[in-house]
């Protein structure tokens, strides 16, 4: 879970997972009557060549193409590359946390 927001904002922008990971999967549990804007599942694809800082990208290079909207029962599963760009949309002031699993798999 992630935290009350006490401030609107991203828990993670537009980034790639760590190299480690195969894939990964999110599989979402909003709580019945949680009305807070976004929290959802946003995917990016690439303006130019890819570029990181760390596994993080700069949001000129990156474009938003599809967004899933964080709701009970909403699953996304991705293969891990520097073409998976992904993150969070910024959340509304809640005292109601964004309930989820994250299934991943990892290599050394």
């Amino acid at each position: 879970m992630n935290t009350p927001v006490t401030e609107v904002g991203s828990v993670k922008t537009a980034h790639v997972d760590l190299c480690d990971k195969i894939f990964s999967a999110l599989f979402y549990f909003r709580q019945p009557g949680d009305q807070t804007p976004g929290g959802d599942f946003d995917i990016y694809r690439w303006r130019r060549s890819p570029r990181f800082i760390k596994h993080r990208t700069m949001s000129r290079d990156v474009e938003l193409v599809k967004t899933l909207k964080y709701e009970a029962n909403a699953y996304a599963c991705f293969l891990n590359s520097e073409q998976a760009v992904h993150g969070v949309s910024p959340r509304g002031i809640t005292n109601v946390p964004r309930r989820y699993i994250n299934f991943i798999a990892e290599l050394r």
